[in-house]
């Protein structure tokens, strides 16, 4: 019984030490500080404080992983390198009424996709969401963790990234995957 209770106590003592301020289960859990964002994004903590729940239209949420964590929310309408989220991305969610594209290289270069506006993609990890349009650099590569920089443009895609799920405006409470 003793050995038993020892075990226990062992036990609960490591997962607490794992997920105290400043261990690497607390890092992946908690959200990227303002100095890990990039130029010109927000938190989603002040974006939301920007936008009341049913209102959508304030930027392009990039998540780092599955669980929630976010890069940065980029609210202009063009970001030419996107600094530390560059092949960060993980999931995105368009909360834009403009469609954007997102290309394989800094400065608009290389091969894009397109993100239809109003569209969630939840896990970017698929053989089939790849930068589909232009020759250029990264032609066929796989958009997951490629990103490197993105622009709205007026207009509709016309070979969209397959995946995402449309979310008009009022239908989600803003940034979530």
């Amino acid at each position: 019984m003793t050995r038993r209770l020892l075990v226990l106590l062992v036990l609960i003592g490591s997962v607490t030490v794992a997920v105290l301020p400043g261990s690497a289960v607390h890092a992946h859990h908690a959200p990227a500080s303002k100095s890990a964002m990039a130029d010109g994004a927000m938190s989603v903590k002040a974006a939301a404080a920007f936008r009341p729940a049913a209102v959508s239209g304030i930027g392009l949420y990039v998540y780092l992983d599955l669980y929630n964590d976010t890069c940065g929310v980029f609210t202009n309408a063009a970001y030419s390198n996107w600094g530390p989220c560059r092949n960060q991305d993980e999931a995105f969610d368009n909360d834009y009424q403009d469609p954007i594209r997102i290309y394989y290289s800094p400065n608009y270069g290389g091969a894009h996709t397109c993100l239809p506006a109003w569209e969630s993609y939840t896990n970017l990890n698929h053989a089939n969401q790849t930068f589909n349009s232009d020759t250029g650099a990264g032609y066929g590569q796989q958009v997951w963790k490629n990103v490197a920089s993105s622009k709205r443009f007026v207009g509709s895609c016309t070979n969209p990234l397959p995946g995402g799920q449309y979310y008009p405006p009022g239908t989600h409470s803003g940034a979530g995957v």
